[in-house]
């Protein structure tokens, strides 16, 4: 650690903390200790903490905290002159070095220096620094690489013992813990994990009542002309849930019918997710399996049986030319003229249409059909006149809460005093989901900078404003997000009348402060 004299004057510094699962060094009190100690060397004081534990360093998409100071940063709203870290590796283990260099110059670029506490060399323009710095970037990287290759290794391994690997347990299974001797422990409930590294996890039959359920299930599909929906529709009459207390859907119908563990199998690896990058789904030939090493739910006969037909109603795609045929059978037959009833009569929906020509009107100009779209358009054309005249409605009502220095018309926010940034979203009801009693409003903003969002949502005559969600530091939140009728306490927390919005928000501005 560099050591200099301590300066008379005091500089306001933040500190970012990030600890993954790694060794006990890399522990959110050892880092900030190390940085507290630095900076009293070196005559700074620590104002703003930023921290992301149990946050792998591979991507930016899970680390909330540094996402939150590059915000801050980039905003104007960072109240320090320069980010303390422990080393290279807790700034992240990018695999690619650019990615971490393009972050550090980020914030150089609005005056503030990243500074790494436990580094031998100064994070300055030196071309001594800048090849330290990459030769870090790299070897941080490359510690997960040859990690991730390890941990692949000796996951094959257990699986060809016939141990589980994690995941989602499936319904009718539970997991259950043995110790180094192959002894049984205890059963692990949902959410539980082992808690001695050497013990090893195997899955054995659930409650009796999970376990007629599968049966059930395979039965209906293999014995009768019960499809997938019937199936569903069934369990939801009879008010059958999971083991997670969630109704059935045909995706986990479906998934629990291909699911090899009802029959005794251990499969591994059908998707690899490798060192951040997106889930690539594996070919059958390449997945880790060890057959026969459970006890079975479910005879390997039904579940034979179930893939047969499962693969038998697999939908065909359908090729452009099929497509087009279809266009032309439903202007000749129906004479529609909308690109609405076009839909409903030509057999396939618009994304496979949009898949194979960009768009269903592509597609109509391809058979020399040009669709009045001023039916399919109308409800879409009132819908955006609808959102606008909100925006300028909710907007005119903020004004009282301060001076409004920039309206954003097309993005949908506002500046207020040249500092708060206010976004408004519209949600229009949804119709309800199977199973359901009422609708649902949709909620999606992509704007990460702004302090305050308001969720307008209205009622089902699309007119009418039914009430208002006042957000606070809405890029915190995981968008998109469905907003119900009754929702979690949290939540109805934020919701507020029609009468009570200017003073919802005056209240949320004059907090102090609102940023950390």
């Amino acid at each position: 650690m560099r050591v200099q004299p301590q300066s008379a004057v005091t500089i306001d510094v933040a500190m970012y903390l990030r600890m993954s699962t790694e060794s006990q060094r890399y522990s959110m009190e050892n880092q900030e200790a190390a940085i507290t100690a630095y900076a009293d060397v070196h005559g700074m004081s620590v104002c703003s903490a930023y921290r992301d534990e149990a946050k792998s360093g591979l991507r930016m998409e899970n680390r909330k905290a540094l996402k939150t100071l590059l915000q801050d940063v980039q905003g104007g709203r960072a109240r320090f002159k320069a980010i303390l870290v422990y080393d290279v590796s807790r700034w992240g283990r990018f695999q690619n070095t650019d990615q971490a260099a393009y972050y550090d110059y980020l914030c150089r670029m609005h005056g503030i220096e990243v500074i790494y506490v436990a580094e031998m060399f100064a994070n300055d323009d030196s071309p001594f620094a800048a090849i330290f710095k990459n030769l870090k970037r790299a070897m941080a990287g490359e510690y997960s690489r040859e990690l991730s290759v390890k941990c692949k290794a000796g996951q094959t391994r257990l699986v060809g013992l016939g141990y589980a690997m994690g995941g989602p347990v499936a319904f009718g299974t539970r997991r259950l813990v043995l110790d180094d001797q192959g002894q049984p422990r205890s059963i692990l409930r949902i959410g539980e994990r082992k808690a001695i590294q050497s013990d090893h996890v195997v899955l054995v039959p659930g409650p009796p009542e999970e376990v007629a359920v599968v049966r059930r299930v395979f039965k209906l599909f293999t014995g009768s002309d019960c499809s997938i929906s019937d199936i569903v529709r069934r369990l939801r009459l009879e008010q059958i849930k999971d083991h997670h207390g969630y109704e059935f859907s045909r995706a986990t119908i479906r998934r629990m019918l291909t699911n090899e563990a009802y029959i005794g199998n251990n499969v591994w690896g059908r998707r690899t997710l490798y060192l951040g990058n997106p889930a690539v789904h594996n070919p059958p030939d390449t997945w880790i399996r060890k057959d026969g090493c459970y006890e079975p739910i479910v005879a390997q006969s039904m579940f034979f049986k179930a893939q047969k037909r499962l693969s038998e109603n697999v939908p065909r795609m359908r090729s452009r030319e099929e497509l087009l045929n279809d266009l032309r059978s439903a202007v000749t037959e129906n004479g529609d003229t909308s690109i609405q009833a076009l839909v409903s009569r030509g057999g396939a929906g618009r994304d496979s249409y949009r898949r194979h020509f960009g768009s269903l009107t592509a597609a109509c100009r391809l058979i020399g059909f040009c669709p009045d779209r001023s039916v399919g358009a109308s409800e879409g054309d009132k819908t955006r006149r609808e959102t606008k005249r909100i925006f300028e409605h909710v907007a005119d009502r903020l004004r009282s809460t301060g001076n409004v220095t920039y309206v954003n018309r097309k993005e949908q926010y506002l500046v207020i005093d040249d500092f708060w940034q206010i976004g408004v979203v519209v949600a229009y009801e949804r119709a309800p989901a199977f199973g359901r009693q009422s609708g649902r409003w949709r909620v999606n903003e992509r704007n990460p900078l702004l302090d305050i969002l308001i969720v307008v949502r209205m009622n089902a005559d699309r007119t009418s404003i039914k009430d208002f969600f006042a957000v606070p530091r809405p890029g915190r939140a995981g968008f998109p997000v469905w907003l119900q009728q009754r929702n979690e306490p949290h939540v109805d927390a934020l919701r507020a009348e029609p009468i009570e919005l200017v003073e919802r928000v005056s209240e949320l501005l004059t907090r102090k402060p609102l940023y950390f």
